[in-house]
């Protein structure tokens, strides 16, 4: 992929590109109608991953499925051009309350990012037997001891 981008600057150029790809990432509108073999309209995936994000981290379960809404949807929606992130810019609250709540927020979303870095650290050890379980168990302890202001995430209890 990188080497077809080389030297690919122009809207133009990349449009081109990715139309020549765009046919490796069709995907059914309606599932069910296409297995039924009575509609073959087809749509471009949403993600790179047919099933998307939550699907994803609902198949994975359990403390994935818990940290999706925390850790992928809310920050998107903050992130993007969205009425959830339009609407703070639209707050009237005095400024320094603004940028309290934001750093609150951000500790927030730090937090979570921690928490889903030691479940798929945990995970690799696990998988490849790498034998990590005891630097991991010293890192979420260590973040759960600093986290006073946020409360313990969900992942350390």
């Amino acid at each position: 992929m990188d080497e077809s981008l080389a030297g690919i600057t122009t809207v133009a150029e990349i449009t081109k590109l990715r139309d020549q790809f765009k046919g490796e990432f069709q995907v059914p509108i309606c599932k069910k109608c296409h297995e039924k073999g009575t509609c073959d309209h087809m749509t471009t995936a949403f993600s790179w991953d047919e099933n998307g994000v939550l699907a994803q981290a609902q198949n994975l379960g359990g403390l994935y499925t818990g940290l999706y809404a925390s850790c992928y949807a809310m920050p998107n929606m903050h992130s993007h051009a969205s009425l959830t992130s339009a609407m703070q810019e639209e707050d009237k609250k005095p400024e320094e309350e603004r940028k309290e709540q934001r750093r609150k927020e951000g500790d927030f979303s730090l937090m979570n990012a921690h928490v889903v870095l030691l479940l798929v650290l945990r995970s690799q050890s696990t998988l490849f037997e790498l034998g990590l379980e005891q630097d991991i168990d010293a890192c979420e302890k260590g973040m759960a001891d600093s986290m006073g202001r946020c409360g313990t995430p969900h992942a350390l209890q």
